[in-house]
């Protein structure tokens, strides 16, 4: 019921172009390669966006759709229109310059077998720039020199071809999912989130945002050892418990992106909490949220939403209490997560639930303290 809900979930704000579609997903870029029409780099921007830590002001990459990225570790794999310094300009950031070079020529070559054939000025520009540029003397280029600190530390680049950020040109899209559409292959199965028979995923994506887990993400749904198999799946992995391309892209980021945002998140001991409803209402997590962190600034609201349920009312116009509400609690466990709790039940009966709590907590005065 996890991964159906999440998918659910992932399909209604999809549809509302709030979650990006499938073969994309949400990355943090903090500059933009220019490029002329031959594929020259003639600047280098900062996308990096200025934020506020409590009263500490700094800067933080900015958040855009880009072509979807595998989790990678140690092997060389590039990744589409979006990547870090070593790979789109072959920048030696780790005092390795041989890999640095291979993993440049794997992205040279990547760009190559998407692109070549589309008759677009942005496609010919990025071809262009692989072909001219020197990955040897990138260091020494004026406009890496001047964003030298932050392209060493791992910042992701796009490419800017004519005021366009490449990944949002729909040639380039269109050749993208092209590519996609014709890596899906494998053992198909029938899927056992969405029942369809479709090409099964062997590996799933990696959860981020969840505390004390690895910081390059954790998995929901993982086997790597002969002790989780079955059914003679034998170093099979994710055909021990078959589900679809399609589902675990959207589960995976469906669950990542309820996890970075504050408004679904909740910490509790060592235990990361998201919560959703069956809307795209925002008012759901706001009033869930005022309900499981009562404050001084919150308590008016508060009292009313509880008064409301009490009496069997919406707690606010537009707020179907009959609307189903989930909760999933994840905790680290190694690689992996580890799954608390999921609770699910609609909306009305969480805040009822909510309301007796306080009721039960309630500590009744002598008559003199009135």
């Amino acid at each position: 019921m996890i991964l159906q809900a999440l998918v659910k979930y992932y399909e209604m704000m999809a549809a509302e172009d709030k979650l990006p579609k499938q073969g994309y997903c949400t990355g943090k870029v903090s500059y933009a390669l220019e490029l002329s029409g031959e594929g020259e780099l003639c600047g280098i921007t900062t996308l990096r966006l200025p934020v506020e830590h409590g009263k500490k002001k700094g800067d933080a990459a900015q958040l855009l759709e880009v072509p979807e990225q595998e989790s990678r570790s140690v092997n060389i794999l590039p990744f589409f229109l979006c990547d870090n310094a070593i790979y789109l300009l072959g920048l030696d950031t780790k005092g390795n310059p041989k890999r640095a070079l291979q993993c440049f020529e794997a992205s040279k070559k990547l760009h190559r077998e998407i692109l070549s054939g589309v008759d677009h000025p942005a496609a010919r520009a990025i071809l262009a720039f692989f072909d001219r540029w020197d990955p040897a003397a990138a260091a020494e280029n004026r406009y890496v020199k001047d964003h030298l600190a932050g392209l060493t530390a791992g910042g992701n680049l796009i490419f800017q071809a004519d005021d366009q950020y490449a990944q949002g040109i729909p040639a380039l899209r269109e050749a993208w999912e092209a590519y996609c559409a014709a890596q899906e292959q494998g053992v198909e199965l029938p899927c056992l989130v969405t029942g369809a028979r479709q090409p099964i995923a062997i590996l799933h994506g990696k959860i981020r945002g969840v505390k004390d887990a690895q910081s390059v993400g954790a998995n929901l749904v993982s086997f790597n050892s002969s002790a989780y198999e079955s059914y003679g799946r034998d170093k099979a992995q994710g055909l021990n418990a078959p589900v679809g391309k399609y589902a675990a892209f959207a589960y995976v980021t469906a669950l990542n992106a309820l996890l970075a945002n504050s408004e679904h998140r909740l910490i509790i001991s060592d235990t990361t909490v998201v919560f959703w409803a069956e809307s795209a209402n925002p008012d759901f997590q706001i009033l869930f949220n005022a309900a499981m962190n009562p404050k001084e600034d919150n308590q008016k609201m508060l009292c009313a939403i509880l008064e409301k349920i009490s009496r069997g009312l919406p707690p606010k116009e537009g707020v179907n209490p009959e609307t189903p509400f989930y909760i999933l609690g994840l905790a680290p466990n190694a690689a992996r997560l580890s799954v608390r709790f999921f609770l699910q039940d609609s909306f009305g009966n969480f805040l009822k639930h909510i309301q007796q709590h306080y009721s039960d907590m309630e500590i009744e005065k002598a008559p003199y303290e009135f």
